[in-house]
């Protein structure tokens, strides 16, 4: 794998960025991420944080799995999801998708995995019906797919297993 394509692996990762100069790889957590970990830091507290949690290697296979364990321990503690889905097809809203999640959103790097996922899967946040709405067919099934390989399990709600019966 050369330089671009570790950096965008990397990068591809929830809450994870990183940098190459020199030849050297830096690995380190988002400002995004490093805001949900630490949410009433200020910005010199999170950038001086990320700076303690950064990891430099000159081997970019290293820096991918360092990436890929950052992340993973990061959601280590992502709670179970369950999805509530509804029917949200009246007015001008036909041929959706809809859930609800009735539980706290995940926090920190995992919020920015749970984000990730879902806007992947095509869902949008409409807030007149308080839910997260989308119209292509088989959204369902990829949301659900989307936040199994984000890490996260799925509690009540998961439809993969309606759709290979």
């Amino acid at each position: 794998m050369n330089r671009t394509q570790t950096l965008a692996a990397i990068k591809a990762l929830a809450g994870m960025t990183a940098r190459c100069t020199d030849g050297e790889f830096r690995v380190t957590f988002t400002d995004d991420a490093m805001r949900a970990m630490l949410p009433s830091a200020s910005l010199s507290a999170r950038r001086e944080r990320a700076e303690q949690l950064a990891y430099y290697t000159d081997c970019g296979d290293d820096a991918l799995g360092t990436a890929q364990a950052m992340a993973g321990h990061a959601l280590a503690n992502a709670p179970a999801l369950p999805l509530q889905w509804r029917d949200e097809n009246y007015g001008a809203v036909s041929c959706a998708h809809a859930f609800r999640l009735y539980a706290l959103e995940p926090e920190g790097p995992a919020q920015a995995a749970y984000r990730a996922a879902i806007a992947r899967a095509g869902f949008a946040f409409n807030y007149a019906r308080c839910s997260w709405i989308a119209s292509e067919h088989g959204a369902d099934v990829r949301l659900c797919d989307e936040l199994a390989k984000a890490g996260f399990s799925i509690s009540a709600g998961d439809v993969r297993a309606k759709v290979e019966s």
